[in-house]
């Protein structure tokens, strides 16, 4: 099983890493969030810090995931910005999480991530990259038909992506609205095969992914998927039969469900943390 540390925003420079490696060195890598905006300056790509950061990573034998920010949370500023270049800030609307959501499935939204991840292709291969991490599937507006939302757009608009890239990307496939039975029909697709299906929180009393997401998760393991899961903040102390639910037991249940790679939030401050986090990650290093 491998395991990733997730930056925020706020954590995401090597500085952070070196704190992290220094607690615990038997990592895989790291997650690390880049809005759109930061790649592309209204006229041409810029990946010298994807790069800088492969590089980093690949001196440590360590790998970097990167995330492509093209929805935002309530994050404090700068952390809240338009995370889209110049020319398509226009293509998002507020969301219900309290930041922006992109319309993914614009024609021109479509056209520019496919680009990006053809120009990511020279990179495949860097021993610093793990592979692409896209975000959430779900889009957070209450009403996206306003923004000439279809769900069958959607499906294309990620269809076009895996077409267009060479590496391996894990796909956060939570939800999409009027679309899940379709959206998981698709997922077991041959051009999946190699690729990572999951989702972003490894919430074990939530009915509806117990009923629904996880099922479909291990439907398409079977297709040819690899499964992942994110473990954020509040997953940290969750509670399970009543009982909070320890780390370490997190990553037996994960391997018992079939996950091959965790993504571990990075949560510097609280009751239970990243250091705790990794202390479990140390454990099952050890086994």
């Amino acid at each position: 099983m491998k395991h990733y540390v997730l930056l925020p925003y706020a954590y995401s420079t090597q500085a952070v890493m070196d704190s992290v490696l220094a607690q615990e060195d038997r990592i895989d890598g790291f997650g690390r969030r880049y809005f759109l905006r930061e790649l592309h300056d209204g006229r041409r790509f810029t990946l010298a810090a994807l790069l800088d950061d492969f590089n980093y990573a690949a001196e440590r034998g360590k790998q970097i995931v990167p995330m492509f920010v093209d929805k935002t949370f309530a994050d404090p500023p700068p952390y809240n910005q338009n995370p889209l270049p110049p020319h398509l800030e226009h293509l998002v609307q507020p969301n219900a999480n309290g930041g922006l959501s992109s319309f993914r499935w614009h024609p021109d939204l479509r056209a520019f991530m496919a680009d990006l991840v053809e120009h990511m292709n020279w990179l495949d291969g860097h021993p610093g990259f793990g592979g692409l991490l896209l975000q959430e599937t779900a889009i957070g507006l209450s009403n996206p038909e306003e923004a000439g939302y279809s769900s069958t757009e959607y499906l294309e608009a990620y269809r076009e992506l895996f077409e267009a890239g060479q590496m391996k990307m894990y796909w956060q496939a939570n939800f999409i609205p009027g679309a899940n039975k379709t959206f998981y029909a698709e997922a077991l697709h041959e051009r999946f095969t190699g690729n990572a299906i999951g989702g972003p929180d490894f919430l074990l009393e939530d009915e509806a992914l117990v009923k629904t997401t996880f099922p479909q998760w291990a439907e398409a393991r079977k297709g040819g998927a690899e499964l992942f899961v994110g473990i954020s903040p509040p997953c940290y102390q969750q509670s399970l039969q009543g009982k909070r639910l320890e780390l370490d037991r997190m990553i037996e249940l994960a391997r018992e469900r079939g996950f091959q790679t965790l993504f571990w939030s990075y949560k510097p401050f609280g009751a239970v943390n990243i250091t705790h986090a990794l202390q479990a990650i140390g454990a099952d290093r050890g086994n």
